[in-house]
């Protein structure tokens, strides 16, 4: 203890008092454990700081992966905030316009056939990919009887029958190949020049899908189709003006003897599947092919001859 004595200013008597100090280890203690407090406090800071800091900056690393993922399995709507006040704003903005492209790009291809997709890949179109001599199989379908159907249908009735029509198409083509070319009114356009296709192939696919179509039509409208088919040499290529609203098409003769045939066919009782010399003798022997008692067709100034065409029943 430690004890302290003072005179007293107005009186003889001595003031006198007596503290009791503490321990130099108890003053030891204090110290270390306040200093293992602030420590703490500051560790526990610290961590703090870098565990949100890390956060700040992972959470958008990870929608950013999340969402390449999305884009990657074909997922083309998905977007990214862009309140991120730094370069993940500005990485964000690009991702969604990159998305946006993806989508309307998606969306625009199922418009075009397999044939323009793969021009529209190339940097710069060839000589043979403006136009070429190839050898094909053009199928011309339509609905028989078309004009009377329309008399008898609403707008909306005829708009049904011409989408399942083009739809028994886009299906036929799908499981025997071929090429949509194009759409006039109640006709579908197909053509089969594949390369991976011999002649003979192409004329078994064609029949194949003229089949198809029929079937399709005839279950589900009860209507009948008219398709003429014919084999030959046709100029493929590009049309268009310059770099803009490019086509693939085929031109020639034989196209427009398939579209004469389907004519034929079209003033069949019954409709059916007319096709050209050219055609009957590539196909196989699983078809049952009548000579028709025609030799010209409008249009057409040399002899044609044309077949009736069906699959013959076991």
């Amino acid at each position: 203890p430690i004890f302290e004595a003072r005179p007293a200013r107005h009186s003889d008597m001595i003031m006198c008092g007596s503290k009791t100090t503490r321990s130099l280890d108890s003053i030891t203690r204090e110290l270390v454990s306040d200093t293992l407090r602030y420590f703490t406090y500051i560790a526990a800071g610290g961590i703090g700081l870098a565990l949100l800091t890390s956060l700040y900056f992972t959470i958008p690393l990870r929608q950013l992966t999340m969402a390449t993922r999305q884009i990657a399995d074909g997922n083309y709507e998905i977007r990214l905030g862009q309140n991120h006040p730094d370069e993940f704003a500005i990485a964000a903005g690009a991702f969604n316009q990159m998305a946006t492209g993806l989508q309307q790009g998606e969306l625009l291809s199922s418009f075009v056939s397999e044939s323009v997709k793969e021009l529209a890949s190339r940097e710069q179109l060839s000589s043979s990919d403006i136009a070429r001599n190839t050898a094909a199989t053009v199928l011309f379908s339509s609905i028989r009887d078309f004009q009377s159907i329309q008399q008898q249908h609403d707008p909306q009735r005829i708009f049904q029958i011409l989408q399942s029509h083009l739809s028994a198409a886009v299906a036929a083509v799908e499981q025997y190949g071929g090429e949509i070319d194009k759409m006039i009114e109640d006709k579908v356009m197909i053509v089969f020049e594949s390369q991976r296709q011999t002649e003979h192939e192409q004329a078994a696919a064609a029949v194949s899908v003229a089949i198809s179509i029929k079937n399709a039509m005839q279950k589900n409208y009860s209507l009948q189709t008219a398709a003429g088919i014919t084999s030959g040499e046709v100029v493929s290529g590009v049309m268009g003006a310059g770099n803009v609203r490019l086509s693939k098409t085929v031109v020639g003769d034989t196209v427009n003897l398939a579209a004469r045939l389907a004519a034929v066919a079209a003033g069949l009782p019954d409709g059916g599947i007319v096709a050209s010399g050219s055609t009957v003798e590539k196909m196989s022997d699983d078809y049952l092919c009548e000579k028709l008692p025609i030799s010209r067709v409008k249009g057409k100034t040399h002899t044609v001859e044309a077949f009736s065409v069906s699959r013959k029943t076991v």
